[in-house]
């Protein structure tokens, strides 16, 4: 049995499971799952896909992801890999692992088209803003919503292209107003450190402590 040639009578019975999985309680469902999806070659892809599915509706964020990464490094056909992708971005976000997500994402959108292309570009907005990329995530839902627009078109299009550039908003001063100055270690040149889901830039400028370079050098702590 190989990746596109799977029995009719098996896709049937997979329908079947996931129209029930509201009415069947959770270890249930996911026992029922797994007993399918032996049934599926060990290297076939589809089984750690559906597996990684099925965690993921019953709560399971921590199990599904893994699987996820195991689908997709098996290799799926074109819509199973953009769900795939899509869901486990969507994982990651719950896992709080953005970053990752969001270049699971672009790649994605850059790989191929088709209808889950707006799914694509939801995901990767949520994933912008989990980043503090609020901005950036407005820009690119209005440009895929600018395309359909009977008129403003051109207008909405040039508005969303301005959002990126953000006047100055320094995240870092209210941190400090919180937690105080993170420590910092002894700098041999110009570096950073992640403190509250904000990068931290500091500089050692010759004597004294570590100076913090607050997003262009507006602020400073140490000498």
């Amino acid at each position: 049995m190989d990746q596109h040639n799977i029995p009719a009578d098996w896709l049937a019975r997979l329908a079947t499971l996931w129209t029930a999985v509201d009415a069947t309680p959770p270890a249930k469902f996911l026992e029922a799952m797994s007993t399918l999806m032996a049934e599926l070659p060990e290297q076939h892809s589809r089984a750690p896909f559906e597996l990684a599915s099925a965690n993921d509706s019953i709560g399971n964020e921590a199990a599904a992801a893994p699987l996820y990464q195991a689908a997709l490094g098996k290799g799926l056909d074109s819509d199973l890999h953009r769900r795939a992708t899509i869901q486990l971005a969507s994982k990651l976000r719950d896992l709080g692992r953005p970053d990752e997500g969001l270049a699971l994402l672009i790649a994605e959108r850059q790989r191929s088209s088709d209808d889950l292309n707006d799914a694509v570009a939801i995901f990767e907005a949520l994933t912008l803003a989990d980043l503090g990329l609020e901005r950036d995530a407005l820009a690119g839902v209005l440009t895929r919503l600018a395309a359909r627009l009977p008129r403003y078109r051109r207008s909405v299009t040039s508005h969303a292209a301005s959002l990126p550039s953000a006047p100055f908003r320094d995240d870092v001063l209210v941190i400090f107003e919180r937690d105080g100055t993170p420590p910092l270690p002894t700098p041999e040149r110009a570096d950073h450190v992640e403190h509250c889901g904000a990068r931290i830039w500091y500089a050692d400028v010759g004597k004294g402590p570590a100076v913090i370079l607050l997003h262009g050098g507006l602020g400073h702590s140490g000498n």
